[in-house]
């Protein structure tokens, strides 16, 4: 049980370095006017998120049978393809149109 804390809590710690690594390095490639609209458009669709996955990476998903995964996995794939790409066209019409 230990090592599997000590496990997740390591991948968090990996990932919140390699982040932090990153910011200046992006800082130096682009200019403050890119940041910004990247800034713009993760602060729309992070909370989105939660949304296109139906929280399926919130969940702890122990099926009894392997079936049961590989549906889970499938479904979840397969509405986040979905409801991005609905979000992507429907971005993409209402830039073409309104601006």
């Amino acid at each position: 049980m230990k090592r599997k804390i000590i496990s997740f809590l390591g991948s968090n710690i990996l990932s919140q370095l390699i982040l932090l690594i990153a910011v200046p390095l992006t800082g130096r490639i682009y200019s403050d006017y890119e940041i910004g609209v990247l800034s713009f458009i993760l602060s729309i669709s992070a909370p989105l998120a939660y949304f296109y996955t139906l929280s399926y990476n919130k969940a702890i998903m122990l099926p009894a049978k392997s079936e049961e995964y590989g549906m889970l996995y499938a479904v979840s794939i397969f509405l986040s393809i979905t409801i991005s790409l609905i979000s992507f066209f429907v971005i993409l019409i209402s830039m073409l149109f309104l601006i």
